[in-house]
């Protein structure tokens, strides 16, 4: 009874406060983000490392839910128009991520606790 509850809450959070996420960059992101109104700002990341733009290609052609959304591409193609960025995207992001994130804890508990008996 408790894992149904605490999957129903994960469900429920997951679903409703992903849609009160706010649209701005955070932190990291507006750091290094252009901004067109500032001409002379430098941003103190760059991504000229063949490695660093090999890895954003990556992402950009094989990343399932990019930006919280629907992918408008094929798969393992770049996405040339806009995402969907509807509402049921994000709180379809949400919960998946937060069935991924307590499915990732319940088998670090599961090998945890798996380890601590072959112990005693």
């Amino acid at each position: 009874m408790f894992l149904i509850t605490l999957f129903v809450f994960a469900i429920i959070v997951g679903a409703g406060l992903s849609l009160l996420a706010s649209d701005f960059p955070d932190g990291l992101e507006w750091s290094y983000a252009e901004r067109p109104d500032q001409p002379h700002f430098e941003s103190v990341i760059s991504n000229e490392d063949p490695r660093v733009a090999a890895v954003d290609n990556l992402q950009s052609k094989y990343s399932l839910l990019p930006d919280y959304s629907g992918r408008t591409s094929k798969f393992g193609q770049l996405a040339v128009e806009e995402a969907d960025l509807s509402a049921g995207w994000t709180s379809f992001a949400g919960v998946v991520g937060s069935a991924v994130t307590m499915g990732l804890i319940w088998i670090a508990a599961w090998f945890l606790r798996k380890r601590r008996l072959s112990k005693a």
